[in-house]
């Protein structure tokens, strides 16, 4: 499990009496946070009762989280909590917030995932409120790791229904503000909406789960309870969108292929595979990466329905995309899962199928490094698997690999497949009894002219000779 130290300086947010008066107000900090930082940290923070509150019977705590960018670039997450009663006799409960500043340059070794900060902060107990702190606090180490496997087999929750889902991506990859009213787990939402979004995109979206609607948190994304329709009256003042997750959907503004890839893993429980797709450090977040790289992961999804040709085409395709970075090594990964799974379909695939295929690689083959890479091993497979059941058809295949051969290429080992390829024909051709013999000498013939004298051919054609005046004698 990989694990990240991230340096944080920390502010506590909350309502406490001291010699400096009482109030919501930042009572203690790390020196390293400037004022400018601090001021927006406490228009962000909430305040008295302002938690959303899980319907009875449920089995979630009461928490606030929010997550946004800082004057100075750097990246704020704040923790909320109740705790206690209010002390200054108002009534309601108090809320207690954690915030912890970070550079936005570490957020990628973070996975691009808040949460996984979020997790790390109650691992550390950073959740227990402090009402008695030190007015200075340190600056921390906080052990982040990667907890992916904590996502398998779960999607976005149910309480937000899939007619609603992308609609909301759809508003935060145009960078448009919306708030989704749902009635209980708010932080799973976030996180799964989230997650749909590219990794480095997210350091500039900004959003709050489980927080009571205020116009002074102008987040991207919120995900509350609106049971007094504040949210729903007033979202329009901070320029956002009121979502209710009950009714008739609105209509998304596009149907793009990389929505249409999220909505896919939310639905069927793939909330870690989704991580890890679009949690990358990508170059190109854009809405013509973001389709190719989406168009990508819909062909990998639906590899086990396509035959090999299919397969082969695509992966072609990819492997000669211009591309750099984290969708470089998409391509290559790309390409290396449709090269197992053909040499994986090679026994159960039609001669007709294997021989397109084989025409199709021999031309990517050539193409360079990227093509050398891909197409070689399965080229190998194809001539080893006819090797077995077709030693003729596996001569004819590798003439057109024994010439023009890539430098890429690792020639002792290729130069021992050909040798290999043709041992078996000789071998064949001695223990065999077949019309199929009558084709044995123009195979021998062009062999001759690419690569004269082959030990393994010698006396070949002389013996197909023999055998086939036999045939014709018996005829």
């Amino acid at each position: 499990m990989q694990e990240k130290l991230l340096r944080c300086h920390q502010a506590i947010h909350t309502s406490i009496r001291t010699p400096m008066g009482e109030g919501y107000r930042i009572v203690a900090a790390s020196k390293g946070l400037q004022p400018h930082d601090k001021q927006v940290i406490t228009r962000n923070c909430p305040s008295v009762d302002s938690i959303c509150l899980p319907p009875e019977g449920s089995d979630s705590e009461p928490l606030g989280i929010s997550f946004y960018t800082l004057p100075t670039k750097r990246l704020c997450l704040a923790l909320s909590c109740f705790a206690g009663e209010e002390h200054t006799g108002r009534g309601g409960r108090r809320v207690y917030t954690i915030n912890l500043v970070f550079d936005a340059a570490d957020f990628a070794d973070c996975g691009y995932n808040p949460f996984r900060i979020v997790r790390a902060m109650v691992d550390a107990g950073l959740c227990e409120p402090e009402l008695q702190p030190d007015k200075s606090l340190p600056t921390i180490d906080l052990c982040v790791v990667d907890d992916d496997h904590l996502l398998e087999g779960a999607g976005l929750p149910a309480i937000l229904p899939e007619p609603f889902r992308p609609f909301v991506l759809e508003q935060l990859l145009l960078g448009k503000g919306v708030v989704v009213d749902v009635g209980d787990e708010w932080t799973e939402c976030a996180e799964a909406t989230l997650l749909g979004v590219p990794g480095p995109l997210r350091s500039e979206l900004s959003f709050s789960a489980g927080l009571n609607f205020s116009t002074s948190r102008k987040h991207t994304l919120q995900f509350l309870s609106d049971d007094k329709g504040k949210a729903k009256s007033r979202c329009s003042v901070i320029g956002a969108t009121f979502l209710p997750s009950r009714g008739t959907p609105p209509k998304a503004p596009s149907s793009s292929i990389w929505t249409s890839m999220a909505a896919r893993h939310w639905r069927d429980g793939r909330l870690a595979e989704l991580s890890r797709r679009t949690s990358r450090a990508y170059v190109d977040t854009g809405e013509d990466a973001r389709e190719r790289l989406g168009s990508i992961f819909a062909t990998l999804d639906d590899a086990p329905s396509m035959d090999v040709v299919r397969l082969a085409t695509l992966a072609s395709e990819i492997v000669f995309r211009p591309s750099d970075g984290a969708e470089k090594q998409i391509h290559d990964e790309f390409a290396e899962s449709m090269g197992k799974i053909i040499l994986l379909r090679l026994g159960v695939s039609t001669p007709e199928e294997l021989g397109s295929l084989f025409t199709r690689l021999v031309g990517t083959w050539r193409r360079g490094c990227d093509g050398t890479k891909f197409a070689g091993p399965i080229l190998d497979g194809l001539l080893r698997n006819y090797m077995r059941v077709n030693p003729l058809v596996a001569a004819q295949m590798a003439l057109d690999v024994v010439s023009e051969v890539p430098a890429e290429v690792d020639r002792s080992g290729h130069d021992a497949l050909i040798a290999a390829v043709l041992t078996r024909l000789s071998t064949w051709v001695k223990h065999a009894d077949d019309p199929a013999l009558s084709q044995v000498p123009d195979v021998v013939a062009r062999w001759e002219s690419v690569r004269p004298h082959s030990p393994e051919l010698t006396g070949v054609s002389e013996h197909c000779a023999k055998v086939l005046a036999k045939m014709t004698a018996r005829a």
